[in-house]
């Protein structure tokens, strides 16, 4: 098995190949050979990696024995497929039936998915179940940033600084799903005052932040002379 897995391997890294990895799988069928827990990961994560979700989630139904990999990969997949709400499903079938335990890798996916749908419920209780899970530091290096967008989203801007707050580390995404909160709030100050944060600490505006900050300074000047 090793030796059919690692040239299925090898043909998958390459995206090119993914039709000459599918006729070894095949082979090793006609050689009496069934495919194992690795060689399902490994084609169903070439698929999801080439954006072809679809099938990435039909060879998941081909395990016998789904790992925490084919359940990341296929939650990811229907999240990356726009499918939020069956993302949300499979996540709680799984949970509740006690199939596997989740990493922070589907929780962060999962999370995501509740951005989207902006599932605010679901997604606290996920953040709680991770506070008791791993540490904070843990917790906030890997799904910091998809929780302050998701409160953000939410308007539940205090708990998306909190979060932002608690992170030793921000990307560009966080800042600016910081100052969209804010402009969504129409608190223009507020948002100007983290762009110019931002801009201090030597992070680099994209043209999200650009599109977020302009209606915000907007906002600015509009609360300033609006009459009282």
């Amino acid at each position: 098995m090793l030796s059919w897995n690692s040239i299925i391997s090898g043909y998958v890294s390459n995206g090119l190949l993914i039709d000459s990895a599918l006729e070894v799988l095949n082979s090793m069928k006609l050689a009496g050979f069934e495919p194992d827990l690795i060689t399902w990961n490994t084609i169903m994560d070439a698929y999801s990696q080439m954006g072809l979700y679809e099938e990435a989630i039909k060879f998941f139904y081909q395990i016998a024995h789904p790992n925490i990999i084919s359940w990341t990969t296929l939650i990811l997949a229907y999240s990356r497929s726009g499918k939020h709400a069956k993302a949300l499903s499979i996540f709680r079938d799984m949970i509740s039936g006690g199939v596997i335990s989740p990493d922070l890798d589907i929780l962060s996916s999962v999370l995501s998915s509740c951005r989207h749908l902006e599932a605010l419920r679901y997604g606290q209780e996920l953040h709680g179940f991770g506070i008791k899970a791993w540490s904070m530091a843990e917790l906030y290096e890997s799904i910091g940033a998809v929780l302050v967008t998701l409160y953000a989203v939410c308007k539940r801007i205090q708990d998306a600084a909190y979060v932002f707050k608690m992170m030793d580390k921000h990307s560009v995404v966080t800042w600016n799903a910081m100052i969209l909160g804010f402009a969504h709030l129409r608190m223009g100050e507020s948002a100007i005052s983290y762009f110019c944060d931002m801009q201090l600490r030597g992070v680099k505006y994209d043209e999200v932040t650009i599109s977020t900050i302009l209606p915000a300074c907007g906002l600015n000047l509009e609360n300033k002379f609006m009459p009282t």
